[in-house]
Formats: C-alpha cells, structure tokens, sequence
C-alpha cells in the first residue's frame, strides 16, 4: 500500500482559542485560518510568517473561503455575520473589511465563493438558522434564501462547474440547488452503516449490498421527518434530533467535498465516518472508517499526489487519517500527541458519567457537537458546531469550565475498560483535528481549543519535486 509520506514542515501559532477551518489561496503561496478568538489570520506557506490578523467580527469565526484571484477572503461567524477582506498586500485597503453580509438569524458556520471561470459573483452561505443564503459579492445583497434543512447547516459547496451549490446538514441529508434558480434539485439521504461493494468508476455493478441504507430523493419535499421517510424507501433519517441517544438514525454530516470532475462527494459524518458518494450511480461506494469523530464536525478532502488519489479528514484523538479512496484501506495515519489521546479519555469518561446520569433519569448532556449551553447562549442560538470558544463556552468544551479532566478521576473500575491509547507523536496535534485543506502536494490541519495551532504537511512527491 503506497503511502503520501507526509512529514511536518512547520507549526503555525498566534490564535488564542479554537482553530476552526483553514484554507490554502489559489496559489498555493497563503493559508487563512478562522478562530473562536474573534479572528481570520493569513500566513506565508513558504516560512509560516503572519502576514496580516483580520479584526472585526464580535465573535468567534468558523469558516473562511477565497475568490479565485486571491485577493479577497470571505469569513464566517457567530455574530451571524459573514465579512469580505481586502488581502491584497499592494491595495490601500489591505487587511481592511470591505463588505458585510448581514441576514443570517443566527451563527453562520460555513461558506463558499462560486469561482467559475473567475467570476466571484456569488457567496453561499449556512447557518445555525438552518437556512442556506447566496450573496452578490459585489453589491453585498441578498440573492436568495433557501429553507435548506431541518437542522444547523454544517457545510456549502458549490460544484466546480459553478451551477449547482451542494449543502449538508446536522439533520442527515445533503441537497444540491440549482444556483441560477434556487431550485432544489436532489436530496440524498445517507445511511448510518452499509455500502455498496462495487469498485470505483469501474461500470460494475457491485455486489450485494451489506446494509443498503442511502436514497436519493428528486427534488425537495421538505424538511419534515415524515416527509422524506415516505420517499426514503425506509431509510431512517433525522440524524440531528437525537442523535447519540441510542435509537437507529442517520449521523449527521459535518462536512462535504466535491471531486474535481464533480462525480464523487466526500461527506464526513458524526459516527466516526468519511462516504464516498458517486453521483452517476446513485449511491455510496466507499465508507472509510478508523477515526474518531462523534462530536465535532470535521473538515474532509480528497488528496492527489504520487499518482494515487486519497481521502482525508482529521480526527478528534489529534491524528490526521488519510486513505486510499480506491481500496478504502488506511494509507496513512499522522498521529496526534499525547495530550489529545489524554483529553479523549477524559470526554470518554464524562460522556460516559452523562450517559449514566441519564438512565437514571438525569438531564441529558446533549448530542455529541450540541453540548449544554447556558441560559444565555441559548438565547443567541444553538451552537451545534462547538466552536465559539467564548469564554461563556468553556464549560460547554472542557466539561467543568477548567479545562481540566477530572471527570471520574479515580475511578478505579474504569481502568481496565479503557482502549490501549494509539500510536502517538509529541509533534502532532493536541485536540481534534477539525479544519484541513490540501493543495499542490501540501496539507493545512488545524486544531481545536487546547491546541490553537495550524499545522503544514508536505508529501514526499512535494519533497521530491522541490529537493
């Protein structure tokens, strides 16, 4: 099994709290970082200097998206707000917001510039609100609003030909819309367990199914459980309500990504998953499995170098998981450090002392990525995202508000229950692994509250062809 031999180039650091998304520029030479500290930071990929910090949103940023020349950059975030910034080092008006797109009733938590052919007209958007909204960049207004889903949006699209805007959901589904009309024109529903054993792009047929459990459902017909279950030929669905509690439901997704021919679909999902979807066939043909990724959505990619096309996606024990998307066998596993294996145990232990503390009737500790909130943060909407990183949040990450993991500590009969920790490397990550990004043979990683860092990766075709 080939393998893309990543090793660490560098370590980026200067964010204070959670690193939620980053996003390699066109070419290749800038990464941008999005931050629960309120944040957008661009960097040089060549020696990890801080070019610019991009201040003005009033809370923490989840998501950010370049136009195809590179000289501007989107930004979303919980102050319901999206911001455009000037990140062209010769205009007067560098580092400066430009436009705000202001709509959203709640936190945006993703975004996506439409960049065919270099147009950058349009900018998508999702939000806790469970609407999608596609701006004019120019002008800053409203194109349309779509009632997209019925759960938190968790992730935008748009397809590379420009003419569709594909969203997924906390509630399970993905839908693709016709970005010239806002019509809705499939939701695809995907199963919790089962794939189709036929090869990729092969013209087989596959063989029996293990557990098929995935429809697709032309156009939309609403939001409502009952609504798609009748079309769904028994496919469970409503992954976001209860999610966790041990019922049959579809995981939600917490990120998707298109293939550069725009056949395949990578969707990560909330049961530790990353599905290959191909769009001719009508079905998932892949489920890559050995992350761990039931709390937080994680950002997915696919990854070509060495002549071999991959998966990848992080993962919530610091690793970063890469697999051959043809075989579905794991190609590579960077490792996380300690820490983040420490910090697993501890939200083992906690969400295992909250399951408990249920069945005996207690209060539930929300869906895995819908921790408690206070009575004041659910005023301002349900962060189902767990990336605000506010400091009203801290209980919400770190379980008592200290960081510290002292959840059963002590607890002697525990011990022997507990997993061998994994291979673990003091150079990588020291929280789960949620933002990533591949380009030109280098992979962007970042992590979450208790690592703060952006982390660059080199392949060994990048190393080779630079030498």
């Amino acid at each position: 099994m080939t393998s893309p031999g990543f090793v660490l180039a560098r370590t980026l650091e200067g964010h204070s709290k959670s690193v939620s998304a980053v996003r390699f520029s066109p070419d290749g030479s800038r990464v941008a970082s999005a931050s629960a500290d309120k944040t957008v930071r661009v960097w040089s990929v060549a020696d990890g200097t801080q070019l610019c910090v991009l201040v003005g949103h009033e809370r923490g940023c989840s998501d950010v998206a370049w136009t195809s020349d590179g000289r501007y950059l989107a930004s979303a975030s919980d102050d319901k707000n999206l911001h455009l910034w000037d990140v062209d080092p010769s205009s007067p008006h560098y580092a400066r917001t430009v436009r705000v797109f202001a709509g959203h009733t709640s936190h945006v938590f993703c975004c996506d510039v439409n960049s065919r052919c270099g147009a950058d007209n349009i900018l998508a958007s999702g939000s806790v609100d469970e609407t999608v909204r596609m701006w004019d960049v120019r002008h800053g207004v409203c194109l349309n609003v779509l009632p997209a889903h019925s759960d938190p949006v968790t992730g935008v699209k748009f397809s590379p030909d420009g003419t569709v805007l594909l969203t997924c959901s906390y509630d399970g589904m993905i839908r693709a819309w016709a970005v010239a009309t806002g019509a809705c024109l499939k939701t695809v529903v995907l199963g919790s367990s089962g794939v189709h054993k036929g090869g990729i792009g092969n013209g087989s047929s596959g063989d029996e199914d293990e557990n098929p459990r995935t429809a697709v459902i032309p156009g939309f017909v609403g939001n409502a459980v009952d609504d798609v279950a009748a079309l769904a030929d028994g496919v469970v669905i409503n992954g976001g309500a209860g999610w966790g509690d041990g019922a049959s439901r579809n995981a939600p997704v917490g990120a998707i990504a298109t293939s550069t021919n725009g056949r395949y679909l990578l969707a990560s999902t909330l049961d530790g998953t990353v599905k290959l979807w191909d769009s001719r066939r009508g079905r998932v043909v892949r489920i890559y499995r050995g992350r761990r990724g039931e709390r937080y959505c994680s950002f997915a990619s696919f990854m070509e170098c060495g002549g071999e096309t991959y998966a990848v996606c992080g993962s919530e024990d610091g690793a970063v998981m890469t697999w051959n998307l043809q075989t579905g066998e794991e190609a590579q596993r960077i490792a996380g450090s300690m820490d983040a294996w420490e910090h697993v145990r501890a939200d083992d232990k906690r969400a295992k002392a909250a399951k408990a503390k249920k069945g005996e009737g207690g209060k539930s500790a929300g869906s895995p990525g819908t921790p408690e909130r206070t009575t004041e943060e659910k005023k301002e909407g349900t962060d189902a995202m767990d990336v605000d990183g506010d400091e009203e949040n801290a209980a919400a990450k770190d379980g008592d508000g200290d960081g510290s993991e002292d959840a059963n500590d002590g607890d002697e009969d525990d011990v022997e229950d507990e997993p061998p920790p994994p291979p673990t490397d003091p150079s990588g990550h020291g929280d789960a692994v949620v933002g990533l990004d591949f380009l030109n043979g280098m992979l962007a990683t970042s992590g979450l509250e208790r690592d703060r860092t952006i982390k660059l990766w080199t392949t060994s075709a990048y190393r080779s062809q630079h030498a």
